[in-house]
């Protein structure tokens, strides 16, 4: 009596609670709802203004504190701004799948309008990702989804707005012909909704497509119609790029003096309106007429260097480009090659810039999917935490189970002794089997624990083997993919000019020309020798077999071998070292490790300077010194001195290049002999580089 008495104050109290909770659910959805839209009316203002710093904060305090509320419509608005958020800021991606979430409660709740807009925004994400099967069949869902002969004006625009990316797709594909086939019921619904902005960009669009088809005439007509449409309205900054358009037309089909004539006309009206890009368009426009097809140079040349000058200023990297390229075609055609290959060898310089900019973002993928792989390996290992933790809930649960049954059975001890005694026995041999499987269930269980920390083990040394050979990797190919190519570029250029124009150059200039080439191809084979030691390095492939040494001889040796470079600058190099010196080393690496050291201070000493090498020797080790009066070495540079990744580079006084590598390989071989390497430096006094090997009779290895 007593125990249903407890049992039933015990779902009187549970029920109470209910009743409570479904109270406060309700008041709490009350004031939910409220909250919502207000987050809504004062995010989408802002988004609207393009204020998105402001607006994220109370988006995601939106999204926060009433996702309960995901099946409400002004839930999906808020959705829909952050989409919008992440795409504005090129995330893509997590864009795309905000979207997709909005989508669903925007079907519910029969909002054609912001189901439009996803479905074109969803195309655009696609569009930037250059999936064109993906791309086509939103921006078609958009179409697809407004009524039929719908009369909301903001319907027909986003409908149009969709009609308009499939031709900008097109376009990215260079299919003009379904430029042309399409343009006319998007030219019908931009007229029909009275959008002349747009109906003059599709004008435009259908022009370009047919002079890319070389239809002139055709071209020329419809450049003429978005001519007028911009006249109608006033809109100058619009006439000004169909003048600039029609400049091109002309000079392609090779009537100089209309092409000229627009692009001066097109020129005035972007000056007017201070439109940087436009100006410089123009003029470089202007200027290829008048060097290609009327002949006038000098002209040509004050048009290139503005459109230069401009470019330059503002970023305009393609227009800087093509500037160049045709500048330099201008010098060599007046027979100025010096200037011509200086010119190339900028455009070269910014090409390059661009070919690393690409590698680096090409890297940043690469760590991005390398840091998703680290995160699912956390995942999995958080997954093996819920599953032991489930087991010991289901042991737990077990062993609750076995004390109810006992505590049954022992009552049951009053009424029917010999039953119990039974069943006692029955149960006992129950309990061992029960005992026995949870047993070798806890031997499995820990079998399994055992062997994930040893697979997770191995997995953190494969992570970190595999970042450090991306890294090296990534090192090589950026040394290969820019260092290399510069003295092969000068190479090709200086070659270039004395295989083309030998009879045209003074004796001075090939001279000049030859040494440039003779100069380029030692530091070709130097950077090479640098890359093949360093590669022996990170391979393991490297033999050390050391033994003793004579010091003197050894730097005799590096002395011999770059006294050609130090005789270039008139650099006396010393030898301090007393004959018969000895010591315990590799005598190849240490050859590699003075001769680096040594071109090092002939780099960054100046002419008529000194670099002294001498010996200290303490108990049970060598010093070796390399002291020069160079220019010196600054703090910033001193922490990226000795590191393999560092991209660090300082030039030396006759603006000489290098990788860093040499210094690096010292450091390595240096490290093989467990010795140490410093260097002391003073800005404007010189440097001394200091390495430690064992002495002949303290064999360290």
């Amino acid at each position: 009596m007593s125990t249903i008495f407890i049992v039933t104050l015990i779902l009187s109290f549970f029920t109470h609670q209910q009743v409570t909770s479904s109270v406060d659910d309700l008041y709490a959805e009350s004031n939910g709802k409220q909250s919502l839209q207000q987050c809504v009316n004062e995010a989408m203002p802002l988004m609207q203004q393009m204020e998105l710093e402001k607006a994220k904060p109370i988006i995601e305090s939106g999204l926060g504190k009433f996702s309960t509320r995901r099946n409400e419509h002004n839930y999906s608005l808020l959705l829909y701004m952050m989409a919008d958020y992440l795409y504005y800021n090129q995330e893509y991606k997590k864009a795309r799948d905000y979207y997709y979430k909005a989508e669903k409660t925007l079907k519910e709740h029969n909002d054609t309008l912001y189901l439009m807009m996803t479905y074109n925004s969803i195309g655009l994400t696609y569009s930037v990702e250059q999936d064109d099967e993906n791309t086509l069949r939103y921006y078609m869902k958009t179409i697809e989804t407004c009524p039929e002969n719908t009369s909301n004006a903001n319907l027909k625009q986003t409908k149009l707005d969709a009609k308009i990316n499939i031709i900008n797709h097109y376009f990215s594909t260079g299919d003009y012909n379904e430029i042309i086939q399409k343009a006319p019921e998007v030219i019908q619904l931009a007229t029909e909704i009275n959008d002349s902005v747009k109906l003059g960009s599709i004008y435009n669009a259908i022009a370009i497509a047919h002079k890319n088809k070389q239809n002139f005439s055709e071209s020329r007509k419809f450049f003429s119609k978005a001519l007028s449409v911009y006249d109608a309205t006033g809109n100058d900054y619009q006439k000004s790029y169909i003048y600039n358009n029609l400049g091109g037309l002309y000079e392609y089909n090779n009537v100089p003096d209309s092409a000229l004539h627009y692009f001066r006309l097109a020129l005035s009206m972007f000056e007017n309106e201070n439109y940087k890009i436009g100006i410089a368009k123009s003029k470089l426009g202007v200027a290829s007429v008048l060097f290609k097809q009327l002949g006038n140079d000098a002209e040509a040349e004050t048009y290139y260097n503005n459109a230069i000058q401009i470019a330059r200023q503002n970023d305009f990297t393609s227009v800087l480009l093509d500037a160049l390229s045709e500048l330099a075609e201008l010098e060599y055609k007046r027979g100025n090659y010096r200037e011509a290959f200086d010119i190339k060898a900028q455009y070269h310089d910014i090409n390059d810039s661009i070919f690393s900019a690409e590698n680096q973002q090409q890297y940043l993928e690469l760590k991005t999917q390398y840091e998703i792989s680290q995160k699912e390996n956390e995942i999995n290992q958080l997954k093996n935490e819920m599953l032991r933790h489930q087991l010991d809930v289901k042991k737990n649960q077990l062993q609750k189970e076995i004390g109810l049954s006992i505590i049954f059975l022992l009552t049951l001890i009053s009424y029917v002794f010999y039953i119990f005694y039974i069943r006692k026995k029955n149960l006992n041999k129950s309990l061992e089997k029960k005992n026995t499987n949870i047993s070798e269930q806890n031997k499995r269980l820990k079998a399994l624990i055992d062997k994930n920390n040893s697979l997770t083990k191995k997995l953190q040394h494969s992570r970190h083997m595999l970042m450090a050979v991306n890294i090296t990797k990534s090192r090589f190919f950026s040394i290969l993919a820019h260092d290399l190519r510069n003295p092969f570029h000068n190479i090709l250029g200086q070659s270039f000019l004395l295989s083309n124009y030998y009879d045209k150059l003074s004796d001075d200039e090939r001279m000049n020309y030859a040494g440039d080439i003779h100069q380029s191809g030692e530091h070709v084979i130097q950077l090479l020798d640098n890359l093949l030691e360093w590669g022996k390095t990170q391979t393991g492939d490297t033999n050390f077999d050391p033994g003793i040494v004579n010091l003197h001889e050894v730097a005799e040796h590096s002395i011999t071998v770059l006294k050609k470079d130090a005789d270039k600058k008139n650099i006396e190099i010393i030898n301090n070292i007393a004959p018969g010196t000895n010591g315990y080393a590799d005598e190849n690496m240490l050859k590699s490790i003075l001769r680096n050291l040594i071109n090092n201070s002939i780099k960054f000493t100046n002419i008529n300077g000194k670099i002294d090498i001498r010996n200290v020797s303490p108990p049970e080790k060598l010093l070796i010194e390399i002291e020069d009066n160079g220019k010196g070495i600054e703090k910033e540079a001193l922490k990226h001195l000795f590191k393999p990744h560092s991209k660090f580079r300082t030039r030396g006084t006759q603006n000489e290049k290098g990788t860093g590598l040499g210094l690096v390989i010292c450091a390595e071989f240096v490290k093989m002999h467990k010795g140490t390497i410093n260097v002391k430096s003073e800005v404007g006094k010189g440097s001394t580089f200091t390495i430690e090997i064992p002495a002949p009779g303290n064999k360290m290895y």
